[in-house]
């Protein structure tokens, strides 16, 4: 039995740097050249040029996991207001990685985003839980 499309694309996506993944057009049609579109989360920390590189790299192993070239990669990070919105419109959520900094970036609160995304890093390099009391703790040893 032949794996799932989707359920590859889930699998190539869900990798460290990506927030979320949204499926905004989902009619492939070959015949008229028609696109799955992809839109990718990435994380807020790393700089414009950093998250264009890992979306065309990403969009490579989209490709070969889909076996078709007919598929959008677009990095939401760096996209026109305009975009974002259509995506969190019309899009259909397919990996959500870090929930919290999916929900600051669609807000726009860029800072959120990055303080919240370099809170977990800094949990998963310790270790350590999620949790407000950790969050609590790592902030009386920082200004204490």
């Amino acid at each position: 039995m032949e794996e799932d499309p989707l359920a590859r694309l889930t699998d190539v996506l869900d990798r460290s740097g990506v927030v979320s993944a949204l499926l905004f057009d989902r009619d492939v049609d070959t015949a008229s050249g028609h696109e799955l579109e992809v839109a990718l989360w990435l994380d807020p920390g790393w700089a414009p040029l950093r998250r264009l590189a890992f979306g065309k790299a990403l969009f490579a192993d989209v490709v070969d996991a889909l076996g078709t070239d007919l598929v959008d990669v677009v990095v939401l990070n760096n996209a026109s207001k305009t975009l974002r919105e259509r995506v969190e419109r019309e899009g259909e959520l397919l990996l959500d990685r870090d929930p919290e900094v999916r929900l600051a970036l669609e807000r726009d609160q860029t800072q959120i985003a990055r303080q919240a995304s370099r809170r977990r890093r800094f949990q998963r390099s310790r270790g350590g839980s999620t949790s407000s009391a950790g969050r609590a703790r790592r902030t009386r040893v920082r200004h204490g």
